[in-house]
């Protein structure tokens, strides 16, 4: 039995195909998608700083975010490939017989096709024909360079979402006044410790600064 079975190839649903611009569609209605698409066209450096991201992409909005981007990463099935490799070879021979590779041929276009989503293989499929192009694709490579940039742009979301979930963490809302003027006094009282002088006049004036803005900020 070849590596690719000989069930007949079925056309695939209408749906937005993924493109590089948008390689999550079927994510494109769930909060912070167009959040995240908005971050993506940004500097990734800008973005640890949560000062620069978009408005409301919040790091839990992130976290519900990935799994479903990492759902969206899962390779086709097997039986997928076989699906949208035999529908493309046949197309060309207004043929419905079935697997149309050797095995040996079954087995490389798995393994150079094996890691992209279902959907990512079905559009590049559909482009292809779509191009009228005269002849089917001699190597899974040419079908690989359709897809892959679009496999590629949606990877690039995942780990985008992971760096900016590596950044600093958010900063807590202190919701006890009382524990936070707390704090604030001993970092006053540590302050005002005696210790040797700090022997530079400007440095030693800071400081002095220093500890009576302090002062003012925890008085009653």
């Amino acid at each position: 039995m070849n590596a690719l079975s000989t069930a007949p190839a079925t056309a695939p649903a209408a749906r937005t195909p993924p493109t590089v611009t948008e390689p999550l569609p079927m994510l494109a209605s769930l909060p912070g998608t167009a959040l995240l698409a908005q971050a993506a066209r940004m500097q990734w450096m800008d973005l640890e700083d949560r000062r620069n991201r978009p408005a409301g992409l919040s790091d839990a909005l992130l976290r519900s975010l990935r799994p479903k981007i990492e759902a969206a990463l899962k390779p086709a099935s097997p039986k997928q490939i076989r699906d949208a490799v035999n529908l493309l070879l046949n197309f060309y021979t207004q043929s419905d017989a079935g697997d149309s590779l050797n095995e040996a041929q079954a087995k490389i276009w798995l393994h150079v096709l094996g890691h992209l989503p279902n959907d990512v293989l079905q559009a590049a499929v559909l482009q292809w024909a779509a191009e009228n192009r005269p002849f089917p694709p001699k190597i899974p490579g040419e079908v690989l360079a359709l897809a892959n940039p679009v496999f590629t742009a949606r990877l690039c979301r995942l780990r985008l979402v992971d760096h900016m979930l590596r950044a600093a963490p958010e900063p807590a809302i202190d919701a006890d006044p009382a524990e936070g003027l707390r704090v604030l006094r001993e970092a006053l009282a540590i302050l005002r410790k005696p210790k040797r002088p700090l022997l530079d006049p400007v440095k030693e004036a800071r400081h002095a600064a220093n500890i009576a803005a302090l002062s003012e900020e925890v008085a009653p």
